[in-house]
């Protein structure tokens, strides 16, 4: 299985962003001030679903932060869709489980990770482009 280097980047943090000396981001919702540091609970394999896991926090204080909503869309623009929605559990404050995240087809998809208001409309978003090759 051969991850596309985007992926790497990404979820490894290879150009996060560092906000303080003791803290790196692995993306930043810039509009909002929060950190993102992700890990695959189960990573991408043909045929199965897979579960990441997101942490935020504050980008000046560390300290996890709880919006009312997050959610990952999943999408394939060069085939003009996505994949089945994805679920969002919260398992502590500021920690996320996001499962049936499913990459059913080889090629460039994106990940736009989003944070919702109280009344679910997007209030910032992180697009992470990725490419499967099994």
């Amino acid at each position: 299985m051969n991850y596309f280097i985007s992926l790497l980047v990404a979820f490894l943090g290879l150009f996060g962003t560092t906000v303080q000396a003791a803290q790196s981001c692995d993306f930043v919702f810039k509009r909002v001030g929060v950190c993102a540091h992700t890990s695959w609970i189960f990573a991408p394999e043909q045929y199965e679903e897979s579960t990441i896991q997101l942490r935020l926090s504050d980008l000046n204080t560390g300290a996890p932060v709880t919006p009312r909503g997050v959610k990952l869309v999943l999408d394939m623009p060069s085939m003009g869709h996505g994949s089945a929605p994805t679920k969002t559990l919260m398992k502590a404050a500021g920690t996320y489980e996001i499962s049936r995240i499913a990459f059913f087809m080889e090629g460039d998809w994106t990940m736009e990770f989003q944070i919702l208001d109280g009344n679910n409309r997007v209030i910032d978003s992180v697009l992470i482009p990725i490419t499967i090759d099994w």
